[in-house]
């Protein structure tokens, strides 16, 4: 399930205590980025990918706190699927680029994850 403006704002707002960066918070582009994961996860199997690709392509909505709030979600969010994302937050963060640049599409996003998500163990 595509997370709710509230969760965002709650997890944007402990990155930004826990990690002391300065506030940021554009709540259209956040409205932008959760109506665009909507429109890109067709599946359940492809909420945590498109939250993350959604989260990072509006990267100006939460500032700093970006490249860590949308690995929060893609790890989360591929937790309570039952899974395991099997990517570091150095891989997480190096998508960055690529996606701010759209030299890395949402398909190829998917697939990376699709990849990179294992069934977690008991």
């Amino acid at each position: 399930m595509i997370p709710q403006l509230e969760q965002v704002e709650l997890v944007h707002a402990w990155v930004l205590r826990r990690f002391a960066l300065p506030y940021s918070w554009n709540q259209d582009g956040v409205t932008n980025a959760l109506k665009l994961a909507q429109q890109l996860a067709t599946t359940p199997e492809q909420v945590p990918a498109a939250v993350f690709y959604a989260i990072t392509l509006h990267a100006r909505a939460m500032g700093a706190a970006t490249r860590t709030v949308a690995a929060l979600f893609a790890v989360n969010l591929t937790r309570e699927q039952g899974s395991q994302l099997q990517l570091t937050g150095q891989e997480l963060s190096a998508l960055f680029l690529p996606i701010c640049t759209r030299a890395m599409d949402y398909p190829a996003v998917f697939e990376l994850f699709k990849t990179h998500t294992l069934p977690r163990a008991p």
